[in-house]
């Protein structure tokens, strides 16, 4: 299977918090909309994709510390709330294309509690779309490091910007995504996964005969991104403009493979072999 790519414009950006839920809310809906989504001001719809689908997002002010992101929609809504904190002088980062986009703080502390979210609509193959029977064209996710305003017990360390796990392991907190698939929310049940298809990331450190070819180089694969239930994964699609290779690398560091660049949004060390890294097409 190959790669999904979106055909349109890629928008990265950063800019340095002023501790206010207000910039938050601005920077995201302005670099979404240049990336192709429709809205104002923190309610946004994605484009749709050529199977037909799209996913509705909010980002707003809550009343508390920080923004609190939502699966949004006129009948449809998810059940699972994601919350960003807005730390005073500290740098974010903002990845979209027209279906999908990531968010968070800065850096390499993976301890860090409210500082990630993540969403969209995938790709999925043109037979599935008949079986989806999608009420409103709505099927999507959203996914981050903290799920009330004053979360402390998941940190991005159990999210997409430490590993693309293809298993359920311990320390995720069983409320990390929310999606909206066949007309129904899958709430705080769920994880959202990045796995390959030849599968090297389930078994963390069994070495490079599952992560490497003979002559070894890593593998790249497509980012299948999963919804869980009950600890068992099912595939739902890929993800736009990403790939996932078995190779670790440091967060946020960019760099050529073949004819694309490509920004890193996981970050490992070595020591945590085995579990991925996935990348989003940087312009």
């Amino acid at each position: 299977m190959p790669l999904a790519f979106s055909n349109g414009a890629i928008i990265e950006t950063t800019f340095t918090s002023d501790g206010t839920k207000a910039q938050i809310i601005s920077q995201w809906t302005n670099a979404l909309v240049a990336a192709g989504w429709g809205g104002s001001s923190g309610i946004l719809t994605s484009g749709t994709t050529p199977q037909g689908f799209k996913i509705g997002m909010k980002a707003e002010d809550a009343g508390a510390t920080c923004v609190r992101f939502r699966i949004n929609g006129a009948t449809i809504n998810g059940n699972q709330d994601f919350f960003l904190l807005p730390t005073n002088g500290q740098l974010y980062r903002i990845w979209a294309n027209k279906y999908q986009y990531a968010i968070f703080r800065s850096g390499l502390d993976l301890t860090l509690t409210r500082a990630c979210v993540f969403g969209g609509v995938p790709w999925i193959p043109d037979f599935l779309t008949t079986y989806l029977n999608v009420p409103d064209n709505y099927f999507g996710w959203i996914h981050g490091a903290g799920s009330t305003d004053t979360d402390t017990s998941r940190t991005e360390q159990s999210t997409l910007r430490a590993a693309c796990f293809g298993q359920v392991v311990s320390g995720q907190n069983t409320s990390g995504a929310c999606w909206i698939i066949r007309g129904t929310t899958q709430g705080a049940v769920n994880f959202v996964f990045c796995i390959g298809r030849f599968g090297g990331n389930a078994v963390s450190g069994s070495g490079a005969g599952i992560t490497k070819w003979d002559d070894l180089t890593w593998f790249l694969e497509e980012p299948f991104v999963n919804y869980a239930i009950s600890s068992v994964p099912y595939p739902a699609g890929l993800l736009w403009d990403a790939c996932r290779v078995e190779k670790d690398f440091d967060g946020e560091t960019r760099f050529l493979i073949g004819d694309f660049t490509w920004r890193v949004i996981t970050h490992r060390t070595a020591s945590q072999y085995g579990n991925g890294t996935l990348l989003f097409l940087s312009p």
